[in-house]
């Protein structure tokens, strides 16, 4: 990597304390020859999040295509590193979630953004790592039943080690997104709502890590049982949106099985297909430790999760309404006052 490029990538370092190394790709990647020609590329890991980092070789007018071809190829987050990008592209890059260090900015979705303007921080922030969701998932959904929350009706609760459990814990103290009191020998932990709910639900991640398809009918007789909970556009139906597509959540250790193993799979959307959204955790065991469960239907994933796993899928008026809508819910029987 070219010096100056090593010396911005270290300001990260330096200035935030974030951890980065360069790691080996997990797949071999074919690209286009003029891509290797045009960009430096390499794969880093920054905290918790894996990254694709490219660098342009030549000082040309940039073309979103490819790097979006890329980011496609690796299948991972994309970090774009040049000393000077032009606004338009900054622009794009922002809108699309797609991070990038130059001398003006920097963005490290969902790391932190750093705007050049008197040294001013505008937003730092780190996200909780996806382990520790469903406990975060776990204090929020009941939160209002509990003044305090203790280690043992955590392990009641939630399927964790004890060990984990301390560690994930800890994380949360270290976010500073739970308080902690002492009572004799017990820890005794409540939400620092000091912090807003609506920024509180932006330190949480997407469940999903892999999105494919597979044959209706083939689905249908792995889920006989209705074992699988509705997700994406199909669980927003509740909120004035119909859609045909069939869209579930699963576990992506339940995908391990021989049985998932004889089905035809597809990257991309056809008809008769269902979208099967891989989760990094159990949605079925989100859905168990909501106390107030009857409100909710139960063939869908809890409401959270699901507004996390809708992304950027606002494009259309009539899913940014529902999704809109889905959160407004969400804060209107979980959210708080900022103290």
């Amino acid at each position: 990597m070219k010096k100056r490029n090593t010396k911005l990538l270290n300001t990260i370092k330096d200035k935030f304390s974030l951890s980065i190394s360069f790691i080996k790709a997990k797949q071999n990647v074919k690209l286009p020859p003029i891509i290797k020609m045009d960009y430096e590329i390499f794969t880093i890991k920054i905290e918790f999040i894996d990254f694709v980092l490219i660098s342009p070789k030549h000082q040309e007018p940039e073309s979103i295509k490819r790097i979006n071809m890329i980011q496609e190829k690796y299948n991972l987050p994309l970090l774009y590193l040049s000393e000077n990008i032009i606004l338009p592209l900054q622009q794009q890059f922002l809108k699309s979630h797609i991070s990038f260090i130059s001398e003006q900015m920097i963005y490290l979705y969902p790391l932190l953004l750093l705007k050049k303007n008197r040294g001013e921080i505008i937003e730092k922030r780190k996200s909780i790592p996806i382990s520790v969701q469903p406990l975060m998932l776990y204090i929020l959904y009941n939160d209002k039943y509990h003044e305090y929350f203790d280690i043992e009706t955590f392990q009641s609760e939630l399927n964790y080690s004890t060990p984990s459990l301390y560690r994930h814990v800890k994380d949360l103290e270290d976010l500073s997104l739970i308080n902690v009191k002492k009572d004799g020998r017990t820890k005794l932990f409540q939400l620092n709502k000091k912090i807003s709910f609506k920024d509180m639900i932006k330190l949480l991640r997407s469940p999903v890590k892999e999105t494919i398809f597979i044959k209706d009918e083939d689905f249908q007789h792995i889920n006989k049982n209705n074992t699988y909970c509705l997700a994406g556009k199909s669980a927003l139906n509740q909120y004035n949106l119909a859609v045909s597509e069939q869209c579930y959540a699963v576990f992506y250790k339940d995908t391990k099985g021989t049985a998932w193993d004889k089905l035809n799979y597809s990257s991309r959307y056809y008809e008769e297909y269902d979208e099967i959204q891989k989760w990094y955790y159990d949605p079925k065991s989100i859905i168990e430790i909501m106390k107030d469960l009857h409100a909710y239907d139960q063939n869908n994933i809890d409401p959270i999760s699901l507004y996390l796993s809708l992304g950027d899928s606002g494009d259309d008026i009539r899913i940014g309404d529902a999704i809109e809508m889905l959160f407004e819910n969400i804060e209107r029987i979980y959210g708080w006052q900022t103290i």
